[in-house]
């Protein structure tokens, strides 16, 4: 179905061809690897079923079409939709929309949403379903029933919201890691002026600026690929500004205590030479971890 609406020119298609693109790594969920016997199988059954057949046109080897259309009297639209479903598996409106437009451009959401609407009060049988809302997402989505409902809807869901859990929480660990990293490196800058020259006073405030505002990109950064990891709804909007607010104010207080101790050190008057010979390797690991 997919093949016959993006690349015509090679289609209908051999069982190798069919099998390369079951186990092609883009635009499917899940990813799998099937072997040539499995893919054979599976053609048998559908063609058991009527809903594929061996191509009429001359060939070399045994190329294979779907008879979809036929079979349930679909349009181009809602053959689009059902091909979306079976390889990306449930989905929202806008995902269908955008998913679906190499096989059809739907104008807008709306006649997306109409078009499911069709497939769920398809006659004789429901040709697809809306799956209840999921905690943490803000849109219900939509799944085909040509596999049948062999259980409930959505505790078929289940499996995918412990998937997304997993990569979630390896994510914070390695923030964490970064803020961890990020405590050390300003304990290293602190006792570099422990025990060493003062800075004068225009260079320590510069310097101490800098710092602050490297960190405050890093933590906006931070929060950033937090929010990019999934659509958890507004309590994960609600925790990456908590998050940001709390470390922000920790290393403000933190540069603002290296700044009065910078004062107390600038009545000692360091050299133009001996301040750059300073700065310049503190300024350069700075920029370098930012």
């Amino acid at each position: 179905m997919e093949k016959e609406s993006t690349t015509p020119e090679y289609y209908p298609m051999s069982l190798n061809a069919v099998m390369l693109a079951c186990n092609q790594k883009t635009n499917r969920d899940p990813v799998v690897a099937y072997s040539e016997d499995t893919v054979g199988d599976a053609l048998d059954g559908l063609r058991g079923k009527g809903l594929a057949r061996l191509s009429s046109a001359h060939s070399r080897v045994d190329k294979f079409e779907h008879s979809i259309l036929e079979v349930f009297n679909l349009g181009r639209r809602e053959m689009a939709l059902l091909c979306t479903l079976m390889l990306r598996g449930p989905q929202t409106v806008g995902e269908l929309h955008a998913r679906s437009d190499r096989m059809h451009s739907f104008s807008d959401l709306a006649e997306v949403e109409s078009c499911l609407e069709t497939l769920m009060r398809w006659e004789p049988e429901p040709l697809a379903a809306r799956l209840p809302r999921q905690p943490g997402l803000k849109e219900p989505r939509y799944r085909h029933l040509l596999s049948g409902e062999s259980e409930p809807l959505a505790a078929a869901e289940a499996p995918r919201t412990v998937e997304r859990a997993a990569p979630w929480e390896e994510q914070i660990e390695g923030l964490r890691q970064e803020i961890r990293e990020l405590g050390e490196e300003f304990a290293r800058f602190r006792r570099q002026f422990g025990n060493g020259l003062p800075l004068a006073r225009s260079r320590s405030r510069a310097l101490a600026q800098l710092h602050l505002d490297g960190v405050n990109v890093f933590l906006m950064q931070a929060v950033l690929r937090i929010l990019l990891l999934a659509d958890f709804g507004e309590g994960l909007t609600v925790f990456a500004s908590r998050f940001h607010a709390a470390i922000v104010g920790w290393v403000q207080l933190a540069v603002e205590a290296v700044i009065v101790v910078l004062r107390r050190r600038v009545n000692a008057g360091l050299s133009e030479a001996s301040e750059d010979l300073l700065v310049a390797p503190l300024l350069a690991s700075h920029v370098g971890i930012l």
